[in-house]
């Protein structure tokens, strides 16, 4: 019983970790237009320091954008190169 259990956690957690992994850019842009906000508000009150840590972590948001761009956009040229090979060769080339 607690094998089937295990096995019940396991699957919950693969699919949280899918959720968040297909809903990561929307994620990311706005932790990085939240962070926007803030250095425009530190900078406006004087809070310098703050200012420039939120505008360091904005621009850490969006190099990971760009990142999973990139990313994604290899990803989608690797797909369409396989699916332009001849059928016998699908099989060897999705390994």
């Amino acid at each position: 019983m607690t094998r089937i259990a295990d096995i019940d956690r396991v699957i919950l957690v693969v699919e949280i970790l899918l959720a968040i992994g297909r809903n990561v850019v929307l994620v990311t842009s706005m932790f990085a237009g939240i962070n926007i906000a803030f250095v425009a508000y530190n900078f406006a009150t004087g809070n310098d320091a703050w200012g420039i840590v939120h505008l360091i972590m904005c621009l850490a948001a969006l190099v990971f954008l760009a990142q999973i761009r990139q990313t994604r956009s290899r990803h989608r040229a690797k797909q369409a190169k396989v699916r332009q090979m001849p059928e016998k060769y699908h099989e060897a080339a999705s390994a």
